[in-house]
């Protein structure tokens, strides 16, 4: 690892940090904007705040209940704090949403 990679690496909390920060104020003039849900949801995951994820993916289903994606990133999220019976529903919710998911998980497990 070069020396830029190690302070991308040293500084790249803090402005996710600062990211969520602004993704904050944004859903606090928004509330009803469900990809800004998502976002400050992903940002927390990676900063492993499943916690503040877990509520942002939550939130952005209680406007988009059909979002796939939501369901499986919350599953992630839930699986990070060790709810797994939680994260299994919400995975089963992404297959029966998308079906096509489970021949592609099948398919793959099958390599």
């Amino acid at each position: 690892m070069g020396i830029d990679d190690r302070l991308v690496a040293a500084f790249r909390p803090k402005v996710l940090a600062e990211d969520i920060l602004g993704y904050e104020v944004e859903i606090e003039k928004h509330p009803d904007d469900a990809p800004l849900h998502d976002d400050a949801a992903l940002l927390n995951l990676e900063l492993g705040r499943a916690d503040a994820a877990v509520a942002h993916f939550s939130a952005s289903l209680a406007l988009k209940p059909d979002s796939a994606a939501a369901h499986y990133n919350l599953g992630i999220a839930l699986q990070d704090k060790g709810d797994l019976k939680g994260a299994i529903a919400e995975y089963r919710e992404v297959i029966r949403l998308k079906p096509q998911v489970k021949a592609w998980l099948t398919q793959r497990s099958r390599k």
